[in-house]
């Protein structure tokens, strides 16, 4: 376009507000200067402010005039401590040449929020930023919520299609904050969040592998491969949940803060489509379980499953948390009324304690990789439960009440099951013991199968549920139409019979999942441990990324991690892939974190400069006073 061109084209729309072409085209750019800003990408960052000495940036704890004191305080500033997570972004545009946007965040650790202004002018080198004001509003109860701001409509869409965020509608009810982290006003108690832990893993698969862990090592072996299984379990998720109460962000939120915007599509969205596979399980073993109980088809009982717990999903947390306090007593009434008819049969303790199993491919710790691999996709995901904590210390406590607690319970009745002989096809089918339920009446039956759909409903509702909440934290989607889409496309793998491939699906997620929540752990502790050495209430980042997107460094360990699981499980078989990927992931990143923290602009971490000024001094005022 040429100059005249372009002056004619300024005059056509000057006065018009929000064109779409230029409210996209500022749009990108907003996106590309947050990844420069959270990766530190300092020339990217001062090529979008204009150069030239009438250029304004005001933050919390510094006045820059001009481009060379903008770019005198980035060089100045610490180098790490830069992420943050946007709740809100508006984008208004005047004419084809002249846009404001205003960007609320929030970061961890950090009370209140965070809310940055600037200016951006179309000039003939591009768009360039001619003024910014950042300030952090504290946190106060006199406070009045933001009202609900409808977005700007896509052209040719009537405004009643324009919808809110999550952030914008905080106290509706069932709202699953899908897009920003959950309030303090809308997080829940103790019992709650346990209710959705601790009825997640007392089902029904998980006696099966039980079963399958006793009937090749015996009872004693068994119980001390499930209990240390269980023990690193609570390391592992407590680790994760701790953060995710203390922020109250999802497992996508919290990807985007570590691996980056974009890394955060190829992490969440990686274990958002695992857990699918998960949901797909329950649905199978649903069909297995009826056919056993009632004699039904199991393609019907497949599909009758995959209709409840979609419906059942939908609800959302507070569904969940009802059916899991439920779900747990179920499950004790069930396995003790199946051990008191195996017991009648002639099963007996002393049976169970002299079992030796049979050693048919299961060693030790290849059961202790079982138990992990079991769920360390949804504990990697924990967050999009124990984000609802009312703080890390809850999150915790609620974790503890799944592992070792409820998983170590089902994991022990399923090898029960098989110690005292009650399974009737111990090798493959573990120990379910569902068939001991049938034949003693219609009472007992109709308990069988209230308890076979609350049961693993319960755990494929979660699973869906994390599959759900993980796509739409990842796109602008919401959590409910995802549900339905997701929920359909997991039944159909289900009637497919993949589901039956479980022990191989396990040793994948062995080594694929475990070093994604080594980078979170490493990369969150790193972050309080600078904040503490600072002395401040500081802000967190990645050790670096460009503005792709992408935080190359969170990604290589990742990739360095499952790398190393899967030669050692090629290499060794039987061994615990999962904490040797674990491992490996944990020192790269922390080795890279390391390194780029002994670089000379780290210094300036706890200078008196940038403690006043923060990263990108978005939200480095000091700590407001309690209101």
């Amino acid at each position: 376009m040429t100059v005249r061109q372009h002056q004619a084209d300024a005059t056509a729309t000057a006065g018009r507000v929000n064109l779409p072409g230029t409210v996209a085209e500022v749009r990108a750019l907003a996106d590309a200067y947050e990844a420069a800003l959270t990766g530190n990408d300092i020339p990217a960052l001062d090529g979008f402010f204009r150069d030239a000495p009438d250029t304004v940036r005001i933050g919390a704890g510094e006045e820059l005039f001009g481009a060379a004191e903008i770019a005198a305080f980035r060089r100045r500033r610490p180098t790490t401590g830069l992420r943050r997570t946007r709740i809100r972004t508006e984008v208004t545009t005047f004419g084809s040449d002249t846009a404001v946007t205003t960007t609320l965040f929030v970061r961890d650790g950090e009370p209140g929020v965070g809310r940055q202004t600037q200016t951006w002018l179309r000039l003939p080198e591009g768009w360039r930023i001619v003024a910014a004001h950042v300030s952090r509003r504290p946190p106060c109860a006199l406070t009045p919520r933001p009202a609900p701001t409808t977005r700007v409509p896509p052209k040719g869409r009537p405004m009643a299609a324009a919808r809110t965020t999550g952030a914008d509608r905080p106290g509706v009810a069932g709202e699953e904050y899908e897009h920003t982290a959950v309030p303090a006003h809308a997080r829940k108690s103790l019992l709650s969040v346990a209710g959705v832990w601790a009825g997640f893993p007392m089902c029904l698969g998980n006696a099966v592998f039980g079963g399958l862990i006793v009937y090749n090592l015996g009872l004693e072996q068994g119980f001390w491969a499930i209990l240390t299984g269980n023990l690193l379990l609570f390391c592992y998720v407590g680790a994760l949940s701790h953060h995710a109460g203390r922020t109250g962000r999802s497992f996508a939120q919290q990807s985007a803060a570590v691996f980056g915007p974009r890394g955060r599509a190829v992490v969440s969205g990686f274990l958002a489509t695992v857990v699918i596979g998960w949901f797909s399980y329950q649905i199978g073993l649903t069909g297995t379980a009826l056919h056993q109980v009632l004699g039904w088809t199991p393609l019907w009982g497949a599909l009758l499953g995959a209709a409840v717990y979609i419906g059942l999903t939908a609800a959302g947390i507070r569904a969940l948390s009802a059916v899991g306090l439920l779900g747990v007593p179920l499950f004790l009434v069930t396995a003790a009324l199946a051990f008191w008819y195996a017991a009648q049969d002639g099963a007996g303790l002393s049976r169970a304690l002299d079992f030796e199993g049979h050693h048919q491919g299961i060693t030790f710790w290849s059961a202790v990789g079982i138990v992990i691999a079991g769920f360390v996709d949804s504990g990697t995901m924990t967050a999009d439960f124990t984000r609802w904590s009312r703080d890390g210390r809850s999150a915790v406590l609620a974790t503890f009440s799944a592992f070792p607690l409820s998983n170590t319970v089902a994991y022990l009745v399923g090898g029960a099951v098989v110690a005292t002989g009650g399974a009737a096809n111990p090798a493959t089918d573990g120990g379910t013991y569902l068939g001991l339920l049938t034949g003693h009446g219609a009472w007992i039956t109709a308990l069988a199968v209230l308890f076979t759909l609350t049961n693993l409903g319960f755990v494929a509702a979660h699973c869906l549920y994390n599959a759900a909440l993980g796509w739409s934290g990842t796109t602008p989607l919401r959590m409910r139409p995802l549900v339905l889409g997701l929920g359909v496309l997991g039944s159909v793998i289900a009637l497919t019979g993949v589901w039956s491939s479980i022990v191989s699906w396990l040793q994948l997620l062995g080594i694929l999942v475990p070093p994604i929540g080594a980078v979170l752990i490493v990369q969150q502790a790193a972050d309080r441990f600078r904040r503490r050495a600072a002395g401040a209430a500081g802000t967190e980042g990645p050790s670096g990324s460009g503005s792709s997107g992408y935080v190359l460094p969170a990604l290589v360990a990742w990739a360095a991690g499952s790398a190393a699981a899967w030669a050692l499980h090629h290499t060794h078989p039987g061994s615990v892939d999962a904490a040797l990927g674990f491992a490996v992931a944990a020192l790269v990143h922390g080795g890279h974190l390391w390194w780029t923290g002994r670089s000379p602009d780290a210094a300036a971490r706890t200078s008196p400069v940038s403690a006043r000024s923060g990263a990108e001094s978005d939200s480095a005022e000091p700590d407001p006073l309690p209101v």
